[in-house]
């Protein structure tokens, strides 16, 4: 069975073409073929009253009233009321605003995310350029110790060819 057979049965179940409102078979023969096909007449559109048969009395119209109104689909859920074209529009203008409303949510809720991610982004960039500049800044400072470093070791290195020097010149002054 089709999954969706009772929502296609609840749109198409009403109409003529899917479930005529008689039957008539012409291999039976009858006296009265009109009155036959009036009795089992039913008004789709639900806008006119049904033609009372012609042979019928009230008590017979008034059981095909109340079988008109006990009227249910197969799938056991009672027959759609008929609504009037302007019932109908104004009912699809109200489901469109309620979907319109909805679209603005979501797309404020999207605007709102995105921004948020944009801030994110922002501020990840940010800590990456703080990053950038510390590792710089710490760059120039290691060489500006590597360069005192270099400059002190020089230094002393100076300073013990000098005492040497001077050492050798005492040496061969006392000689």
């Amino acid at each position: 069975m089709c999954p969706f057979f009772d929502l296609l049965d609840e749109i198409y179940g009403s109409k003529v073409n899917i479930n005529p409102p008689f039957i008539y078979d012409s291999g039976v023969e009858s006296e009265k073929p009109d009155d036959v096909l009036e009795e089992f007449l039913i008004d789709i559109d639900n806008t006119q009253e049904p033609s009372p048969p012609s042979a019928g009395t009230d008590s017979e119209v008034s059981d095909v009233e109340s079988m008109k109104a006990k009227l249910i689909f197969p799938s056991g859920k009672p027959r759609p009321q008929k609504k009037d074209a302007v019932t109908m529009l104004s009912e699809s203008q109200l489901q469109r605003s309620e979907v319109m409303k909805r679209k603005v949510e979501v797309d404020e809720k999207r605007l709102i995310n995105e921004n948020s991610w944009k801030e994110r982004e922002l501020d990840l960039r940010d800590a990456e350029l703080k990053i950038a500049e510390k590792r710089i800044q710490n760059e120039k400072e290691i060489k500006q110790l590597e360069l005192e470093k270099e400059e002190r070791v020089e230094k002393f290195r100076i300073e013990q060819q000098f005492k040497l020097q001077l050492e050798l010149a005492k040496l061969q002054n006392q000689k």
